[in-house]
């Protein structure tokens, strides 16, 4: 699966679940002579608001890409305002933790499950969440 595709996914799948998601482009484009400038540099790929208000920032990854430097300091920023910031590179365990654990919400710790069913590392998991952004 490409990251378009993965994020496309992610986008319906979170939409299925009552999350409000916009599609962002970050950095800028020529077009003939002139720039356009869309968001900041380092912007996540979907901007969202859960059912509940609270703001999310998706950032879409393929498995062992790494985030930019700008990536990292806007989830650390959006993790920093008690917002969710998450790093998704693989759809089954957002749908996972959309299933299970989006609405446990302790100290500043989300839990995602693994594979197998059990709480895991997040990072294993596939999910970037916020305690990891500031931690």
């Amino acid at each position: 699966m490409t990251e378009t595709q993965l994020q496309r996914a992610v986008k319906e799948l979170l939409q299925d679940h009552n999350w409000m998601v916009v599609r962002v482009q970050s950095g800028m484009r020529k077009v003939g002579r002139t720039w356009i400038h869309f968001a900041p540099k380092g912007t996540a790929d979907l901007l969202c608001c859960t059912p509940n208000g609270r703001f999310a920032a998706v950032e879409i990854k393929r498995p062992k890409k790494r985030r930019m430097p700008e990536q990292e300091t806007f989830g650390r920023n959006v993790a920093g305002r008690n917002a969710i910031s998450l790093v998704v590179r693989d759809l089954n365990s957002l749908a996972l933790w959309l299933a299970d654990h989006w609405e446990d919400w302790h100290d500043g710790v989300w839990t995602c499950p693994s594979r197998n069913g059990g709480a895991t590392d997040n990072a294993q998991a596939g999910v970037r969440l916020p305690a990891e952004a500031g931690r």
